[in-house]
């Protein structure tokens, strides 16, 4: 995520729009989304979080403008590849178990985003195995008040291979023959 505003101030149009969900969450389900149908639109995207209950909140004008920059701007960097896309995450600066939790948020978003296409298919190559460790990270619960170098590093790689494993499961399902191609939106 490369755009002007940092996790924390999407946070804050999050809540300030009165929802409960995390923008972590809500990243992830347009990542999912747009990774199995890049036409995916900004208002299919919303309508995929308000029909779920995802996020229910109401958005002042500029709260829409930011939140379609991200989407804009996601959409960007996942179809430009070279893995210039990152997962929306806090910094660095917050502690480690609560980024692990955000990190838990996003998987759980993006396997929601994969799961409202409607596509009938199985899993292409490596696909399968990523969104089974995606499950699993969506399921942690992280307790440790460590924060240690050493937890730090893991959060790294795993942050990492997140990062990478989206942009393998968008390349894998870009070239999924058009019969099991998702609905237009």
């Amino acid at each position: 995520m490369t755009s002007g505003l940092s996790y924390d101030d999407y946070q804050l149009i999050i809540e300030n729009s009165g929802a409960e969900c995390s923008i972590a969450e809500a990243h992830g389900v347009m990542t999912g989304m747009l990774c199995v149908d890049q036409s995916v639109s900004f208002f299919c995207w919303q309508n995929e979080l308000n029909s779920s209950r995802i996020l229910t909140g109401e958005f002042d004008a500029q709260g829409v403008e930011h939140l379609a920059a991200l989407f804009d701007n996601t959409r960007d960097l996942m179809a430009a590849g070279g893995f210039g896309f990152s997962p929306c995450l806090p910094c660095d600066d917050v502690s480690i178990s609560d980024r692990v939790l955000v990190l838990s948020e996003w998987c759980e978003g993006f396997l929601h985003g994969l799961g409202s296409a409607d596509v009938e298919m199985s899993w292409p190559g490596e696909c399968k195995e990523i969104i089974n460790d995606f499950i699993a990270i969506s399921q942690v619960d992280s307790d440790s008040d460590s924060d240690s170098e050493d937890d730090e590093t893991s959060l790294m790689e795993l942050i990492e291979y997140v990062r990478v494993g989206v942009e393998l499961v968008r390349t894998e399902l870009l070239v999924v023959p058009s019969s099991a191609q998702s609905k237009p939106h």
